[in-house]
């Protein structure tokens, strides 16, 4: 699965990319995820099979539909999973998203 992971700068969220990372690799599976600031979510979408979005800038998701592609599901972390960096609750969640999708 290629996702991307958008926060405000971006920067925040490089932990909890390493977490993702490592609960793929305990599941054998193959995770290619990437961290960027709210301006370069759309360039930066393409190709990806999921966008998830940090809680703090969920303000931003119409904004950021509306650059990323629509076959792209959109996916918006919850302020406790983020807060908590549970990576295994949110690797569950990106599946079933993904999963839907097809």
């Amino acid at each position: 699965m290629k996702a991307l992971l958008v926060c405000q700068a971006g920067m925040s969220t490089a932990i909890l990319c390493k977490k993702l990372a490592k609960e793929a690799q305990k599941k054998a599976a193959n995770l290619d995820i990437e961290a960027v600031g709210l301006e370069s979510a759309g360039k930066v979408s393409l190709g990806k099979d999921l966008v998830l979005l940090a809680p703090q800038i969920k303000y931003a998701a119409q904004a950021i539909r509306q650059e990323v592609p629509a076959e792209i599901p959109i996916m918006i972390l919850s302020s406790q999973d983020f807060g908590l960096m549970n990576a295994e609750t949110i690797y569950r969640k990106m599946n079933q998203v993904v999963e839907a999708k097809r």
